[in-house]
Order: structure tokens, then C-alpha cells, then sequence
């Protein structure tokens, strides 16, 4: 029995309410992604990837499958739907709060945190801001309506740090949930039955029917477990510390954005553009760009040096000249590409060191704008099919490895989001006064790539890189066109 058969009986088992998941190696990965992505639509996934360091072997010898790459499986796996955790830890602490509790499909959905120590309370927040979840400050009215319920030293904003809880801790819960901004609840407080009945509390707020409620207690295990008891009875997920409340919130948001971004968010706009011509080299791939919508700079394919000169007059300059040739895909490494060429002399001597390399001809091109590198392409994962990368681009991209990786089961909202996977997504956004990236536009030419790539299962990889974010819009400098093996095609595997 497959992975697939399990989740698919998993599914329809009215006794289960959460599923977890773990991969080692994958045999069929579309079957896979489709399983999960129909499964989780309705019962949460959550999944753990073995395999982070290079264990193939290891597996292989295990399962006979068809490994593929770690950050690929997680990466595709939470697109469909899984939340994906990190330890076996994590994996329990995400199933207690999925297997009692879910947020709807949201976009980014925030969470409010109310304590009733301050240390535990900044673990909590520290948790929470490391990984992007929204902690929104409460509105004037939420802030003015517990500065009557809690004493003036405290914090109201979001977190609600209480003091010692007290009688009132029901009404804080409950005035901290009615807030706009709020769509769940993390609530942590060491267990002091003399003070406060933490479960009671909750349940006298009103809250747990309206609004996902995640307990963390602290203390002796006596007082931890009858709070915990007490808790079970009213379905309210406990977690045994302030990590642990973390790890189960970000796995509340992670569900819900997730299926927000599975849900098919309007029409993609149709791809009308011919077959390319294989192997291509630079100046036909940015022919079919050009066609695709997609910017690129004004150029002129040069068969001889008398044509590079008559396109040195007629383009913006300065320009950058390069070999044009599609046997070379990494032009800079063998000196096939000169920058900042602005006269007749700079030219004769960049073209002199293309006949070095062996040009067989050249591409003259207007020089873009400073801006920020990316690189996006499309191309056939062994075990998944077609997934989308994109990250940070230019010479060094594959050195720094900073990836967004999804399957071709894209939809406009999910590919505008795929880029704050990055560790360089604040470059994207106006840092230090650079452009802003518009995302619905990297989504439009991702989504346009991806849909050209689907219809034409002759080409292999398809990549723009350097896709250049200038404060004018999105460039693409280079571009490469692959031809898939001819065997793939004729034996008509998935594209």
C-alpha cells in the first residue's frame, strides 16, 4: 500500500481529524502532491522530510525509490497543503493543535497573545516574529477596554501581558479576541490553581466557539495536568510550553494560507506564442519573451562586426556584447560577455575577445538599469514534474542557493507569494530606497513561463536570469532555452 492509498483511507475516516506525514523518498510525486492537495483541503497535513543532509543512499537501500532534492519535497509538499515541521517534536506539537482546531483559508492571519508572565510571553512573541506571523496591535478601543480590566503597568498593545492572572483573566481573553485584527488565540500562563482556573477562564470568555484557542501551561506536572484535563473536556488544544504554543500557531497559519492560495483565484491570462526553434540561443529565447509579455532590453542579433557597429549606432547606449551562441549557456564563464561599451574602439576590442572564444556571432544589447537581481525558470523535476524556482539571481545564484520553489500547480495569488520564501525578499520591497517589486507582475511572467513550458514538452529548462527589478519594472537580461531529450518526449512522460 502507497502513501497515496494511506491518505486517501486516512481521509475518509470520520475518526481521524489530523494526519501526519512522514517522507523519506517519494516514488510518484504528482500522485503525491495530489493526494495532499485534496486531502488537506478538508483534514490537515502535517509532514516531516528526512533527508536534509545526504542520507539518498541510505534511503534508496531502504525503499527503492527515487529520491530527489529535500528543500524540492518540503518546498512542494507545503504548496499543496502540508504543514511542514522540522522535528518530531514540532510534528507533535503541530497535530495537537490541528487534530482539535483550524483557522479558515486566510491570507495572513493574526494572532493575538495573551500572558500571564512576561518571559514566557516574549519566548512566545520571539517564536512567533522569527517565523512572519502576524502579531497586529490591538485597535484603541481593544487597548482601551483592557486598561479598565488590568493594571496600569501592563502591557495592552499585543502581546497583553496581565500580571499575575486574577479574577478578570476571562474578560482580558475575551476583549483581546473581539479585536478586528484577531483571528486565534495564543494563551500562556504558568498553572497557579490559587489564582486562576486557566481552563475555566477560557471557557467563561466565550471564546473557544468563535476563534481558535491554543493553551500553553507551565508548572508541576499535577497542577499541568489537571489544567490539561480540564482543557481536553472543553477541546482546547495544551501545549507544555511557550516553543510549543509557537510552533503550533505558525502551523495554524501556515494550513490556512496555504489553502488560501490553493483556491484559484480568477483567470490566468491565455499564452498565445508560436514554438521555438531548438537549440536556441539568447536573442531567440528573448524573441519569445518579448512575446510572452515579458520586458526585455533593445538589441540586435549582429551575423558579422560591420552589423555590431551599425547596431552600436543605433541602440541606447552604453551596451553589452556577447557571444551568441546556444551551445554556451554560462556566457561569463568564458568571457563571453563585455559590459559598458559606449564607442567604436571599446567595441572592436570586446568583439576581438568573442572571435577569441569563438563566436559565431553576436548580440548587441542596451544596458539596463540598476536594480536587483533575480533569476525565475521552469523546469522538470525527475520525481515532481514541472516545479518553478526562483531567487536570487546573476552570476552568483547557484552559490548562495537563496530558492522559492513550487510545482506547476500555480495560481496567481500563490506564485505573487512564492518570493517571501526568500531570504532576500526585503531587497524586493524598497530597501534603502531601491524599487519595489510589483508581485502581481513576477506572478503574470511566472505564470506565463510556466504555462508556455506546459505547452511545449520538446523544451527542458526554460530560465531568465538575471530577471532584473529596476525601478521602471522587471528586466530580463539573459534567458536560456533547453531542448528536452529527445527519448523523454517520445516516451511521453509527464511534462
Amino acid at each position: 500500500m502507497s502513501t497515496v492509498d494511506v491518505l486517501t483511507h486516512l481521509s475518509g475516516d470520520p475518526e481521524i481529524s489530523a494526519i501526519g506525514l512522514h517522507i523519506e523518498s517519494v516514488e510518484e510525486g504528482e500522485a503525491l502532491l495530489s493526494a495532499v492537495r485534496t486531502v488537506s483541503a478538508t483534514k490537515p497535513i502535517v509532514a516531516i522530510v528526512v533527508g536534509r543532509s545526504d542520507v539518498s543512499a541510505f534511503a534508496a537501500s531502504h525503499t527503492g525509490a527515487l529520491a530527489t532534492s529535500w528543500r524540492t519535497t518540503r518546498a512542494l509538499l507545503a504548496q499543496a497543503g502540508a504543514v511542514v515541521v522540522d522535528s518530531e517534536t514540532e510534528l507533535v506539537d503541530a497535530l495537537a493543535a490541528l487534530s482539535r482546531t483550524r483557522l479558515p483559508a486566510r491570507a495572513n492571519p493574526g494572532i493575538g497573545v495573551v500572558t500571564a508572565q512576561a518571559g514566557p510571553g516574549l519566548t512566545l512573541l520571539d517564536h512567533l516574529l522569527a517565523y512572519g506571523i502576524p502579531v497586529p496591535a490591538l485597535t484603541s478601543g481593544t487597548q482601551a477596554r483592557l486598561g479598565e480590566l488590568l493594571p496600569p503597568m501592563t502591557f495592552q498593545a499585543n502581546p497583553v501581558d496581565t500580571g499575575r492572572p486574577g479574577p478578570g483573566f476571562a474578560e482580558v481573553l475575551a476583549a483581546t479576541a473581539a479585536d478586528p485584527g484577531i483571528d486565534a488565540l495564543a494563551v500562556y500562563a504558568l498553572a497557579e490553581p490559587d489564582a486562576v482556573d486557566l481552563a475555566d477562564a477560557v471557557h467563561r470568555s466565550g471564546i473557544s466557539g468563535r476563534l481558535p484557542v491554543l493553551l500553553g501551561v507551565g508548572g508541576p506536572a499535577t497542577a499541568v495536568s489537571e489544567i490539561a484535563s480540564a482543557a481536553d473536556e472543553l477541546d482546547i488544544p495544551v501545549l507544555p510550553g511557550p516553543s510549543a504554543v509557537g510552533t503550533a500557531i505558525r502551523a495554524l497559519v501556515l494550513d490556512a494560507k496555504a489553502r488560501y492560495l490553493n483556491i484559484a483565484d480568477g483567470d490566468r491570462d491565455p499564452v498565445d506564442a508560436p514554438s521555438i526553434a531548438l537549440p536556441a540561443d539568447e536573442a531567440a529565447a528573448k524573441d519569445l519573451l518579448d512575446l510572452l509579455g515579458i520586458a526585455t532590453p533593445p538589441r540586435r542579433a549582429c551575423a558579422d562586426r560591420a552589423a555590431a557597429h551599425r547596431a552600436l549606432g543605433e541602440l541606447p547606449t552604453p551596451v553589452a556584447v556577447k557571444i551568441l551562441d546556444p551551445a554556451v549557456l554560462h556566457k561569463t564563464e568564458i568571457g563571453g560577455v563585455h559590459l559598458n561599451v559606449r564607442t567604436a574602439e571599446e567595441l572592436d576590442q570586446a568583439l576581438h575577445a568573442l572571435d577569441v572564444v569563438g563566436a559565431p556571432a553576436y548580440l548587441v544589447e542596451s544596458m539596463a538599469a540598476p536594480g536587483v537581481d533575480l533569476f525565475l525558470g521552469v523546469r522538470r523535476d525527475p520525481v515532481f514534474g514541472l516545479i518553478v524556482v526562483a531567487g536570487l539571481g546573476g552570476t552568483a545564484a547557484e552559490a548562495i542557493g537563496d530558492v522559492a520553489i513550487r510545482g506547476h500547480h500555480l495560481t496567481p495569488a500563490g506564485a505573487a507569494a512564492m518570493l517571501d520564501d526568500l531570504q532576500c525578499a526585503p531587497l524586493l520591497d524598497g530597501w534603502r530606497g531601491g524599487p519595489v517589486l510589483d508581485r502581481t507582475e513576477f506572478a503574470r511572467i511566472a505564470l506565463a513561463l510556466t504555462a508556455y513550458r506546459t505547452d511545449h514538452p520538446e523544451i527542458g529548462d526554460l530560465e531568465i536570469n538575471p530577471l532584473r527589478l529596476t525601478a521602471a519594472g522587471l528586466v530580463a537580461l539573459d534567458a536560456v532555452i533547453v531542448a528536452r531529450p529527445a527519448s523523454l518526449v517520445l516516451e511521453g512522460e509527464l511534462s
